[in-house]
């Protein structure tokens, strides 16, 4: 889960890597992780976004106000504090083992 002091950076050129977000974000604050997300079939082409996590809140929302609209790259960044992630499909809790019915 994300804690609060991850921004969500969108609008990535794509070929944008991990250093290129550590290089940007960094000005702002001290940087514990970046993760570009890239497509599955084209392992060096971002889906143009990603996510950076940051030392502390403060860092987090003071990127948000200083690098939302900055450029890089030659496209305008979208950058906001990211909220932890849900589960997408909730599991049932089963009873201690037991076995599925048959059809």
């Amino acid at each position: 889960m994300r804690s609060a002091c991850c921004n969500t950076a969108g609008s990535l050129p794509p070929l944008t890597c991990g250093a290129d977000l550590d290089a940007v974000f960094g000005k702002v604050g001290t940087v514990v992780e970046s993760r570009v997300i890239r497509f599955k079939d084209e392992a060096a082409k971002s889906r143009g976004f990603g996510f950076v996590t940051f030392a502390s809140a403060a860092e987090a929302a003071r990127a948000v106000a200083e690098l939302n609209g900055a450029s890089l790259g030659g496209r305008e960044l979208y950058v906001e504090l990211s909220e932890p992630r849900e589960p997408r499909f909730p599991q049932p809790v089963r009873a201690g083992g037991a076995a599925r019915a048959s059809a």
